[in-house]
C-alpha cells in the first residue's frame, strides 16, 4: 500500500516557502451582504462558545472529538450482515490571523478509527492546509487555498468493493485561487481549483486485489460567476463552471479512456429577507463530453440550491437540493446523473440542548450501464452544549439503498464528546 505520509511530508515543506491568500473581502459588501442566517444549534452564546488561545498575531481553536459508534451493517451488503462498534479519536487545531486587513490560516486534523470487531476498518487519515487572503483595496480580494489529505471512503459510497479486505483510501492534493471584486451593484466572483487524486488498489481475499489506477487523476475547475444586485435583499448571477480531468493512461486493468470535459452554465439568484429566509438558487445547462467513444456525452439540465428559513427564534430549516454528473469510481462506468435533496431542522430546547433531525433523498441514474439506485438518509439527534470546554452529541442514522447491484439497509447510532482545551 502506497505511503499516506509521503504526500503530507512533501507539503508540509512546501507550506514554508509558500504564501496562500483565501477568504473574502473585509471591507463593506453594501448590496451583497447576506449571511445573517445561522442555524439554530450553531448560534453563538457566550455560555458556551469555546474560548481560543491567542499566540502571537495568531489564534489556535483545538478540539478533540472522542466517539463511539455502532453500525448494523458494517460491509453495506445486502446479506450475512455484520454488525460492529468502533471508537473514533480527531484532534483538530484551525489557525487563523487576528489581523484587521488580509488574513491567514491553517487546519491541521487526525481523524482515527478503531473498530475492534473488524480490524481492517479501522484506519487513520491525515489533513493539512493552509489559506489565506489579500485585499487589494476596500472591494477587491485574492485569495486562496492549498491542502493535502488522506480519504477512507465509507463503505456505503457507490465505489465500494463488497469483496475487499478493508475500505477504499486515497490521498488528495491541490489547491484554489480566487478573484473577487464589487463595484457599486455588481459583483464578480472567479474561483481556480486544482487536484490530484491518487487511490490505493483494494485488497481482496488470498492475496488478490483490484486495482484502482483507473481512478487516478488531475482536475481543473474554474468557475465564473457575476451577480447584479437590485437591493439589499436580492441579487441575480449568470455563472460558468468549467471542469477538465486528466486520468492515468489505459493499463492492463483500465481499457478505456477516461478523461472527460464538462461546462455548467447557469441563471440564478441570491437572496436574503430580513433575518427569516435567505438563499442561492441556480438552474442551468450542463455537457459533459467523454474522450472514449464507449462513454456517452451527457447534455441534460442542472439545478443547484439551497434554502434556509428561520422558523422561530429557536428553531431552523435548511434545504438543500441539486442535480449534477458525478463520476461514481467503477470501472463499468464513469459517469451518473444525482439528483438530491436534503432537509435539516434544527430545535432548540435552551441555550445549551438541541434536537436535530434531517431527511434525504438521491437518485443516481447511471449513463453507460443499465443501473439506478435510490437512497434513504435519515437521522434523529440530539446536542448538548455543556459548556465552553465540553459538547456531548448523540444520534441514529438510517442510510438505505435500493439498487440492483448495491443494495443494502444500515442502522448507525453514534455517541461523541467535543473538548475544547
Amino acid at each position: 500500500m502506497k505511503s499516506k505520509q509521503a504526500g503530507l511530508a512533501a507539503l508540509s515543506a512546501a507550506s514554508a516557502v509558500i504564501l496562500c491568500v483565501s477568504g473574502a473581502a473585509q471591507a463593506d459588501q453594501g448590496a451583497f451582504e447576506r449571511g445573517s442566517f445561522t442555524p439554530a444549534d450553531e448560534r453563538s452564546t457566550a455560555a458556551t462558545d469555546p474560548v481560543p488561545l491567542p499566540v502571537g498575531v495568531f489564534i489556535v481553536q483545538p478540539e478533540i472529538d472522542f466517539s463511539l459508534d455502532w453500525r448494523s451493517n458494517v460491509f453495506a451488503t445486502a446479506g450475512a450482515e455484520e454488525s460492529a462498534s468502533a471508537f473514533g479519536f480527531k484532534p483538530t487545531f484551525d489557525v487563523t490571523s487576528d489581523w484587521v486587513r488580509h488574513a491567514m490560516g491553517g487546519v491541521l486534523q487526525i481523524n482515527h478509527v478503531e473498530n475492534p470487531d473488524f480490524n481492517s476498518e479501522s484506519y487513520t487519515d491525515v489533513k493539512l492546509g493552509l489559506n489565506g487572503r489579500f485585499d487589494l483595496g476596500a472591494t477587491t480580494s485574492v485569495f486562496g487555498e492549498l491542502f493535502t489529505e488522506d480519504v477512507t471512503e465509507d463503505r456505503t459510497e457507490l465505489s465500494n468493493v463488497p469483496t475487499s479486505l478493508e475500505p477504499n483510501e486515497y490521498s488528495r492534493s491541490g489547491g484554489s485561487l480566487g478573484f473577487e471584486h464589487q463595484a457599486s451593484r455588481w459583483l464578480v466572483d472567479v474561483n481556480l481549483d486544482l487536484f490530484a487524486f491518487d487511490y490505493d488498489d483494494a485488497e481482496l481475499p488470498n492475496d488478490l486485489f483490484l486495482d484502482q489506477d483507473l481512478r487516478d487523476h488531475d482536475e481543473i475547475d474554474g468557475r465564473v460567476r457575476v451577480a447584479y444586485a437590485f437591493n439589499p435583499n436580492i441579487a441575480a448571477y449568470t455563472e460558468a463552471r468549467r471542469i477538465e480531468t486528466d486520468f492515468d493512461l489505459p493499463g492492463l486493468f483500465n481499457f478505456f479512456n477516461r478523461d472527460y470535459e464538462g461546462n455548467v452554465v447557469s441563471l440564478g439568484s441570491d437572496f436574503e429577507f430580513g433575518n427569516s429566509i435567505s438563499g442561492d438558487i441556480g438552474i442551468g445547462f450542463m455537457s459533459y463530453t467523454y474522450a472514449d467513444p464507449n462513454f456517452a456525452d451527457i447534455e441534460d439540465v442542472s439545478v443547484s440550491g439551497n434554502v434556509q428559513w428561520a422558523l422561530a427564534d429557536n428553531t431552523t430549516i435548511e434545504t438543500e437540493f441539486s442535480r449534477g454528473v458525478i463520476d461514481p469510481g467503477l470501472a463499468a462506468d464513469i459517469a451518473a446523473v444525482e439528483t438530491g435533496v436534503n432537509v435539516r431542522v434544527a430545535h432548540g430546547l435552551s441555550s445549551k440542548v438541541f434536537l436535530i433531525g434531517e431527511a434525504g433523498f438521491d437518485n443516481y441514474e447511471f449513463e453507460n450501464i443499465d443501473r439506478s439506485d435510490d437512497r434513504v438518509g435519515v437521522l434523529l439527534g440530539a446536542n448538548w452544549k455543556l459548556n465552553k470546554n465540553v459538547w456531548f452529541e448523540s444520534n441514529y442514522e438510517l442510510r438505505d439503498s435500493s439498487s440492483p447491484v448495491q443494495e443494502f439497509t444500515d442502522n448507525r447510532v453514534l455517541f461523541r464528546m467535543r473538548v475544547f482545551p
